[in-house]
C-alpha cells in the first residue's frame, strides 16, 4: 500500500512518487531467491508497454525497471483515463480498487495499492520464508500487517519512502 503523507492528502500519482513506487517495486523484483508476478500495480499502468489508450493491457515483460521519471504529461493522460473509467463504471472498474473512493468525484487519489505475487523457488522454502525475505529486503524494512487497512489512518503503520509512505 502507498500514501502520500501522514495526512493522507494530494495526489498519489506524480512523477516523482510513481518513480518511487517503481524503484522500490524494482527492489522485489530483483530478488533472485524467489520468484515474483506484478498482478496489479501503479507501476504496470505507468510504466508499461502496450496500448496508451488501455493501460490496464500494459506489460512490465520487456520493462528494464530503470523507474524513469515520467513526463507529467504522460502521468496526466493515464490518470484521465483511470478517471475516465471509474466514473463510468463506479467500483465495477477494474481501476476502483487502486484509488480512493472519492477519486471520481475529485480527481484525486492519496492511497494506492500494488498486488505482487512473491512465490518459492527454492526448495525447502515456504511461504512465509518468501514474506519475510521480501519484507526485509526493503531500506529501511518493512513489517508485515495483518488485517490492516491501508485506508485506515487512525494507526500509521506506514515506512518513508521517498515521497511516499508505504505498508
Amino acid at each position: 500500500y502507498y500514501k502520500t503523507d501522514v495526512d493522507v492528502t494530494g495526489m498519489i500519482f506524480t512523477p516523482e512518487r510513481l518513480q518511487e513506487m517503481c524503484k522500490l517495486e524494482r527492489i522485489v523484483v530483483d530478488q533472485q531467491d524467489f520468484g515474483v508476478n506484478v498482478v496489479v500495480s501503479p507501476v504496470r499502468l505507468f510504466y508499461g508497454a502496450g496500448a496508451p489508450s488501455s493501460p490496464l493491457k500494459r506489460t512490465l515483460q520487456d520493462y528494464d525497471w530503470a523507474c524513469e521519471v515520467l513526463p507529467q504529461a504522460s502521468v496526466d493522460a493515464t490518470v484521465g483515463i483511470m478517471l475516465q473509467d471509474v466514473q463510468a463504471s463506479g467500483p465495477e472498474s477494474p481501476y476502483a480498487g487502486l484509488v480512493h473512493p472519492s477519486f471520481p468525484d475529485s480527481g484525486q487519489s492519496a492511497v494506492t495499492m500494488s498486488v505482487l505475487h512473491a512465490f518459492a523457488t527454492k526448495k525447502g522454502w515456504d511461504r512465509a520464508t518468501v514474506m519475510d525475505e521480501v519484507f526485509a529486503s526493503f531500506d529501511p524494512p518493512l513489517e508485515f500487517g495483518f488485517l490492516k487497512s491501508a485506508y485506515q489512518v487512525d494507526d500509521d503503520r506506514f515506512a518513508a519512502r521517498g515521497a511516499l509512505r508505504v505498508r
